[in-house]
């Protein structure tokens, strides 16, 4: 994090980057050790260590020749005695090693608590990208083959990346690229052709085994290869017979592909298919051989033409096969020009696994040597594979988990989870130690019907296994579990909805109790800019939150909700949806302590309740928010 990018928003967390910015650079100018371009100021990593911190003494103590502790040292003395105004957010700094540490004070903490209660789920949002396109290309399952396990990765993270970026303002475009043409769908086309013991295909699990008796066939039968190569330049030359075949596959496969985006609650702006590019692929690599800039050349032996990349240090590939039909990377090139064409964005993301990232290191390198003024604005973000519990899948030799099975089986998984904390299931899990999570849930066992548990089990199963992908960054493989991944303890995302449903039980009882003023007036989704100064009254002739006082727990818990924003802001760059994971597991935890420590509804007196019942709020839109930009939802009760 740096403290001067563009904030133009104003969140309590802006100002308060602002102004530790703006004392630091008086301190250190003051000192003959001004610095130079921007100042990094972070979160301290360490709790107790402050609000923000900056490392600015290294840097400027280096080029001033100055002990960097002493310079902290020098520079914390002088911010502590700058004049004030009476409206400042940080209550003064400290040094430690060489670092400066500001701290906040409780008009701080009253300032965001303030804005994320009232802001609702306006509150983290920003404009940054404003006018500015992003098109993301993500899941891409190739029909044919099942829509496994792996899939769901790269539907989930391209899903979560586009709304952590239009929540910063981004206009996003949302496009699925649907495998279905090449090498692996003339497989299958002769599989059908070849294969009439195998049972009809009606679904995709009937096409599993199509898929691996044609894998395991081809294995030195040069006459299944030569006849796999011929239909690929059937498809696309539009043979009629294997379109027909084609189109049966094509529509076994989409059925497929709907039935889990309805599960996952995915959509897409576009849906376009690989084989509308083969003409325009073919174009492209005569492009590139004719360009005179010698990026391809044709193989002596074979006749085919090729990508002359390994003076740039990327392996060469092949553009254009000897019998003239194209590759995956030729359509991959056709299909960047498209995207360019038709949206002009600012940026362009491909989720893809990560064993495609040479792939792609070729692609770009291609475009750029074309000249193609989006090149630099084209990127890959390649991931982890997906593994279970019973090892590595494997297509070929059909030990593939299909999607629907495993956001099924979380379902159920959450669903015997919720059986067995409400109680259901505690005789005969007698292990189990019984926590006050549990204890809550047990009192809710009877208000619950089968319709009600039916719903929270597919928010719960379909929530955790979207945050059990999503917490773990992109690059880093996975091994997914479902019972796991719904668990109610732990780094899981049904802790986090439970946690988020607790905060809701807490308000509905304020207001069972007659705090209906203040629950209903941080329900209104006002704007900044009316809840920048939060000067109103919590109701009428009531103390102002900003002459609150904040214990330790509050103060914890208030200084998360006030770092929402900014790590928005900070995920929205990668993007990195783990960040945000990690933001919601931290607060849920935090939020926890505080319940567990400070009485709300029992607080000593009217305006204590107040203020904690404001707390709860904005702890609550803070977790319903960070959900919400990784495409979970919240139920009402768990």
């Amino acid at each position: 994090m740096e403290s001067n990018p563009s904030r133009n928003q104003r969140y309590a967390i802006d100002v308060a980057f602002s102004e530790a910015h703006s004392k630091l650079l008086r301190a250190l100018e003051k000192l003959g050790a001004g610095a130079e371009g921007k100042i990094e100021i972070t979160r301290p990593k360490e709790s107790g260590r402050g609000l923000l911190s900056s490392p600015v003494c290294f840097i400027a103590g280096k080029k001033a020749g100055l002990n960097p502790v002493q310079l902290s040292q020098d520079a914390v003395q002088g911010i502590n005695s700058q004049p004030t105004s009476g409206g400042e957010l940080l209550s003064g700094a400290s040094a430690l090693g060489g670092y400066i540490n500001f701290f906040a004070n409780d008009r701080f903490h009253a300032l965001a608590v303030g804005q994320a209660a009232s802001m609702g789920e306006k509150y983290g949002r920003r404009d940054d990208g404003s006018g500015r396109k992003v098109v993301i290309e993500y899941s891409q399952p190739n029909i044919g083959k099942p829509f496994h396990a792996g899939h769901i990765r790269s539907t989930i993270l391209g899903d979560a990346m586009a709304r952590l970026l239009e929540a910063n303002g981004f206009e996003v475009v949302r496009m699925n690229y649907i495998g279905d043409a090449g090498t692996q769908v003339a497989k299958l086309v002769v599989a059908l052709e070849e294969f009439k013991d195998l049972p009809e295909m009606r679904d995709e699990k009937d096409m599993l085994a199509y898929y691996v008796k044609i894998h395991r066939e081809i294995e030195g039968n040069e006459e299944l290869a030569k006849k796999v190569a011929d239909t690929v330049a059937l498809i696309e030359s539009g043979d009629g017979s294997v379109a027909k075949l084609v189109a049966t596959v094509r529509g076994k496969s989409y059925e497929a592909f709907e039935r889990n985006y309805a599960l996952l609650g995915v959509h897409f702006d576009e849906v376009v298919g690989e084989s509308k590019f083969i003409q325009a692929a073919k174009e492209a690599a005569l492009e590139i051989e004719r360009s005179g800039k010698k990026i391809a050349f044709r193989d002596e032996k074979t006749g085919a033409l090729v990508a002359d990349l390994e003076k740039y240090g990327i392996p060469n590939t092949i553009l254009l096969r000897s019998n003239g039909t194209t590759l995956y990377l030729t359509r991959d090139i056709a299909l960047a020009d498209y995207k360019f064409g038709k949206y002009k964005f600012d940026r362009s993301i491909v989720t893809t696994a990560s064993d495609q990232n040479t792939h792609f290191r070729q692609v770009i390198k291609i475009l750029g040597l074309l000249g193609r003024p989006y090149a630099q604005d084209y990127g890959q973000i390649g991931f982890g594979l997906v593994a279970l519990p019973e090892g590595k899948m494997s297509t070929r030799e059909g030990r593939v988990a299909f999607m629907e099975d495993v956001l099924n089986d979380a379902m159920k998984a959450a669903r015997e989870q919720l059986d067995m904390v409400a109680g259901q299931r505690m005789h005969s899990n007698a292990g189990i130690k019984t926590s006050r999570n549990i204890e809550e849930i047990l009192k809710h066992k009877a208000r619950i019907t089968d319709d009600e548990r039916a719903l929270i089990s597919r928010i719960v199963g379909i929530g955790g296994t979207k945050f059990a992908f999503l917490r773990i960054g992109a690059e880093k493989g996975i091994t997914f579990n479902p019972s796991a991944a719904v668990s109610f303890q732990g780094d899981t995302g049904a802790y986090v909805q439970y946690t988020c449903v607790r905060a809701k039980n807490i308000l509905r009882k304020a207001e069972e109790k007659g705090a209906t003023g203040i629950v209903g007036k941080t329900d209104g989704g006002k704007g900044r800019d009316e809840v920048d100064s939060i000067g109103d009254d919590l109701s009428k002739n009531k103390p102002s939150m900003r002459e609150k006082k904040f214990v330790p727990e509050e103060k914890a818990l208030a200084e998360a909700i006030a770092f929402f924003p900014e790590v928005i802001r900070s995920a929205a760059i990668g993007p990195h949806p783990h960040a945000v994971c990690e933001y919601a597991l931290r607060t849920a935890a935090l939020f926890s302590e505080f319940y567990e420590l400070v009485p709300v509804l029992n607080a000593e007196n009217e305006g204590e309740r107040e203020k904690r019942i404001m707390l709860v709020k904005a702890a609550k839109n803070c977790l319903q928010n960070s959900l919400a930009i990784l495409g979970i939802q919240v139920p009402e009760r768990m």
